[in-house]
């Protein structure tokens, strides 16, 4: 058998030799390919069509699936086509692939933005920062954050920062747009959008923006109800509210109301003035003084106080967190009345939110208490949706009823300038009426 053991040793190498030559072929080839893969995949992005180019990264994907940067192609065309969660999962394996790549975290950050996680975001964005505190897609991509995490002052503080190093950033200017219409300063807010709008002449978007801004003081809001009852004699009531509001200062508007209410076969007409004031950036409190001349059944003199304001993030939850309160005095003919009412609204994401209020009812040495809750719910730009149940005393001609109160509605857009309101009520009066309630009004802002 030895002499056999020379010509396998050749065997052997030949054999190797030809494998080694077929591995250089193939390697080159593959690069080829991946090469060729990802140059479609970009070209098939550029021109919008995300699906086509997810198919060219994928096919990249299987020829190098450790290969961080075609990783990190896949992963944010999967965010362009909104499938965050697998979108998600591929960036955090380039990350794993790749930890120092800041293109990669910083894909990785806007996605979990878009899944609202915003304190992943916010870390991995800060990675980012540390490694280049100058980086202008990291520092908009933090102020971004902030603004849709609600955190106003350190999104406008990042806003700012960009603009120092980049004074001609269209999305920044128009945010600080954004940020300041919220404040109700619309002149600050059209200097943004007016800058803005120069330097991107073709957004739409903007233009919107800089067209909202026309000072628009004056408001006038009219509601006319109509009430029919069941399990009692009563008459319908009719009742008409006008409300004009002036808008003095971006932080002071002032208001005058007047109704004209029909019950029990008797007329009142109660008049009212009152003054609102945003303090900062995140409270504002309200006052105001009514009277009734020769009252029937309303309320000879009211005095009203309250306001809301907005508590720093807590996290946890989804979204903004505001506290109310409502405080009233009212002198009828036969006594005193007061109410207080605290309340909270808690936000989940911009389109809804919910708000719960305690109703206290002081008179004659009593207290009555109740509850009331809401939803609101906007469900397209222009048409918002609520409804909710009240259980809670209500005063009537002096008297104090408790009351289960049903109600829903909707509000309409109806033109930039106009909106338009329809609601429904049913109140339930213990061993007393049932009334059900249709309430029709306006709003006119010129």
């Amino acid at each position: 058998m030895l002499r056999f053991r020379p010509a396998s040793r050749a065997l052997a190498l030949a054999i190797g030799l030809l494998a080694c030559a077929a591995s250089f072929s193939l390697n080159g080839a593959s690069a080829q390919d991946l090469g060729r893969l990802l140059d479609d995949g970009r070209a098939a992005r550029a021109s919008g069509d995300h699906a086509l180019a997810l198919r060219r990264f994928e096919a990249a994907r299987t020829l190098a699936p450790g290969n961080a940067e075609v990783l990190y192609f896949v992963g944010t065309t999967l965010g362009f086509l909104e499938r965050f969660p697998e979108a998600r999962l591929v960036l955090e394996s380039a990350r794993a692939k790749d930890p120092a790549n800041l293109d990669v975290r910083l894909a990785l950050a806007r996605v979990m933005s878009w899944q609202e996680d915003f304190a992943a975001a916010q870390a991995e964005a800060g990675v980012v920062l540390r490694a280049e505190p100058d980086n202008l897609d990291a520092l908009l991509l933090s102020a971004q954050i902030a603004f849709f995490d609600g955190r106003r002052e350190d999104a406008e503080d990042g806003y700012r920062a960009v603009l120092a190093r980049d004074p001609g950033n269209v999305d920044a200017l128009a945010r600080l747009g954004d940020i300041s219409m919220e404040r109700g300063d619309t002149d600050a807010a059209a200097r943004h959008y007016r800058r803005a709008a120069e330097l991107a002449p073709d957004r739409a978007d903007i233009a919107q923006r800089l067209r909202g801004t026309q000072v628009q003081r004056w408001r006038l809001d009219t509601t006319t109800t109509y009430s029919r009852f069941s399990r009692s004699q009563n008459s319908a009531w009719r009742e008409v509210s006008n409300r004009v509001t002036y808008q003095a200062t971006p932080r002071t508007s002032v208001n005058v109301r007047m109704d004209l209410s029909e019950r029990f076969d008797q007329t009142d007409t109660f008049m009212e003035a009152g003054l609102t004031r945003r303090i900062g950036e995140r409270a504002s409190v309200y006052a105001a003084f009514g009277a009734t001349p020769d009252a029937d059944f309303l309320a000879r003199q009211t005095y009203s106080a309250g306001g809301e304001a907005a508590l720093p993030p807590i996290p946890g939850l989804p979204g903004a967190t505001q506290l109310t309160a409502d405080l009233k005095h009212a002198n009828y003919g036969t006594g005193s009345v007061r109410t207080v009412n605290p309340g909270l609204r808690q936000y989940f994401g911009e389109r809804l939110w919910l708000t719960g209020r305690w109703i206290n009812v002081f008179g004659s040495g009593t207290r009555a208490a109740g509850w009331l809750g809401r939803a609101d719910w906007q469900a397209t730009s222009s048409a918002r949706l609520y409804a909710g149940l009240a259980d809670a005393p209500e005063t009537v001609s002096g008297r104090t009823i408790s009351t289960r109160s049903y109600f829903t509605g909707v509000e309409l857009d109806l033109g930039g300038r106009i909106t338009g309101r329809l609601g429904y009520t049913r109140d339930d009066r213990s061993n007393s009426y049932i009334r059900n309630a249709v309430t029709a009004g306006l709003t006119l802002r010129f």
